[in-house]
């Protein structure tokens, strides 16, 4: 075997061991944002996700649908529960498990959206209220989810990014994900790419 698959396959190995160790550290640590202490940042943000889904009409964020805290989570809502939009199946069967649930915001996947951007703001909850908003509204104008479906000049975008199929993600519900991965450095005339904003 030549030494540069060799090593290749010995990184691969050691990154697959590395992914395995940060997993059981987060499951071990309570990372799930279980039992956040009252006034945390992501408890004051998911107390004001209803508000920002209902302004901007729009929900989805990453391929996430984003779900807005019930009462049952233990989070006093500054509108009626009935207002907040709970969006998901995922948040739907955890309203119905009132004790377990008590503390919680929202669901995980809402919680880490809401994560990235408030660290985006250094953790200043009004600015990444009004970021999300901001991205809600763009969103929702662009529809991302159907411009993933489009077809694109080969000659303008070929080589710039990869999309892949996984298989078995741990603590994924699906058999199969998709990523995707940018390639920037590959862009070879950026007007050409980026000129037209509105493709």
């Amino acid at each position: 075997m030549n030494s540069s698959l060799f090593k290749l396959r010995r990184q691969q190995f050691n990154a697959v061991e590395l992914n395995t160790k940060i997993d059981a550290a987060i499951k071990k640590s309570g990372t799930d944002w279980d039992n956040l202490p009252e006034g945390h940042a992501l408890l004051k943000m998911s107390a004001k996700l209803g508000e920002l889904v209902k302004e901007a009409g729009y929900s989805e964020m990453y391929g996430v649908e984003l779900s807005a805290p019930a009462e049952e989570y233990g989070v006093e809502l500054s509108a009626p529960a009935e207002e907040y939009v709970v969006l998901s199946s995922i948040s739907q069967s955890r309203a119905n498990q009132n004790n377990h649930n008590r503390g919680k915001a929202a669901p995980f996947s809402t919680l880490l959206i809401l994560q990235k951007f408030l660290r985006a703001n250094q953790g200043q909850v009004n600015k990444a209220c009004e970021q999300l908003l901001g991205a809600l509204k763009w969103r929702k104008e662009f529809k991302p989810l159907e411009v993933k479906d489009q077809v694109f000049d080969k000659a303008k975008f070929d080589g710039l990014g990869y999309i892949v199929q996984l298989k078995n993600v741990p603590d994924s519900p699906n058999e199969t994900d998709i990523a995707t991965f940018n390639i920037y450095g590959a862009v070879k005339d950026t007007k050409k790419t980026f000129g037209d904003l509105d493709e």
